[in-house]
C-alpha cells in the first residue's frame, strides 16, 4: 500500500471512528448491524454483561437505541434486552478493577474492519514495508486526538478471541 493508498485508509478510518463517537460505551451507534461481526461480538458480549457493568450499559444503551429508532434488533441483543426489560438479568456490581472490555471489543472489530475492507494484515510480528490495519487504525485515532498505541491496538485486538 502506498502512501496515498495509506492516507486513504486513513481518512476512511477517521470516518468510520466519528460515526462511532469517543468511545463505545458512550455510543450506541458503536455496533453496525450491518458489519458482519456484528453477531460475533454481541454473543461475546453477552457472556461479558454478566460481570462487567461497562459491557452490560453499553448493550442496554445499545438496545435502547434500536427500540427508540423503531429498528430491526439482532437476535442476540434481543435475547438480552427481554431479560432486562423484565428485571430477569441484574446488572452486575461494581466490585474488582474497572473493564476496557467494550473498548476491546469495538477496537478488534474496527481493526478487523479495515483489515478486511483494504486488504491488508490485522498487524505484522515482523518487520514488513506494507502498511498493516493496526498502523491505519493507530494513525486515524491519533488524527483524531484519541491516544493509543499500537501496542494497545494489538493488546486489544488479541483479547478478543471469536
Amino acid at each position: 500500500m502506498i502512501s496515498e493508498e495509506f492516507e486513504a485508509a486513513v481518512a476512511w478510518t477517521r470516518k468510520v471512528l466519528a460515526s462511532w463517537g469517543r468511545g463505545a460505551a458512550s455510543s450506541p451507534q458503536c455496533l453496525d448491524p450491518t458489519d458482519p461481526h456484528v453477531e460475533a461480538a454481541l454473543l461475546h458480549w453477552l457472556l461479558d454483561s454478566t460481570k462487567d457493568e461497562q459491557v452490560y450499559d453499553a448493550l442496554a444503551r445499545l438496545a435502547a437505541h434500536y427500540l427508540a429508532e423503531d429498528k430491526p434488533m439482532p437476535r442476540e441483543l434481543r435475547s438480552f434486552a427481554a431479560p432486562v426489560l423484565i428485571g430477569a438479568w441484574p446488572r452486575p456490581s461494581k466490585r474488582g478493577r474497572k473493564s476496557n472490555r467494550a473498548e476491546d471489543v469495538r477496537l478488534h472489530m474496527l481493526v478487523k474492519l479495515v483489515a478486511q475492507r483494504f486488504d491488508i494484515s490485522t498487524y505484522s510480528k515482523g518487520e514488513t514495508n506494507t502498511p498493516t490495519a493496526v498502523q491505519i487504525v493507530g494513525e486515524a485515532m491519533r488524527q483524531e486526538g484519541l491516544a493509543t498505541t499500537e501496542r494497545q491496538l494489538i493488546r486489544a485486538f488479541d483479547s478478543v478471541a471469536y
